[in-house]
């Protein structure tokens, strides 16, 4: 039942991608972020259940995508839903 909830995570993430050519995923989305939708409110979290399902398949999640999240993290080991500008501390 585990397997089947995370292929359905995994398939509700990764699929959309598939159907975009590199250019339009160039221009809608940061690098290694998941999805097309903004992510200014629930970014981190997406970002979160698509590597947790590539983890309940047992299948490694790509480079760019923990990279992006790693990115996310506020100095404190805290996150926001989605910081626009990294280089700024998080909000207090």
């Amino acid at each position: 039942m585990k397997r089947i909830a995370a292929l359905v995570i995994a398939t509700g993430f990764v699929l959309p991608l598939f159907a975009l050519t590199p250019a339009q995923a160039a221009t809608t989305a940061p690098a290694g972020l998941f999805g097309i939708q903004d992510p200014t409110y629930d970014g981190v979290y997406r970002q979160s259940e698509a590597i947790l399902a590539y983890s309940a398949l047992d299948k490694p999640a790509p480079e760019s995508a923990i990279g992006w999240l790693k990115d996310q993290q506020c100095a404190d080991g805290g996150w926001q839903a989605f910081r626009a500008d990294t280089t700024k501390a998080c909000d207090p």
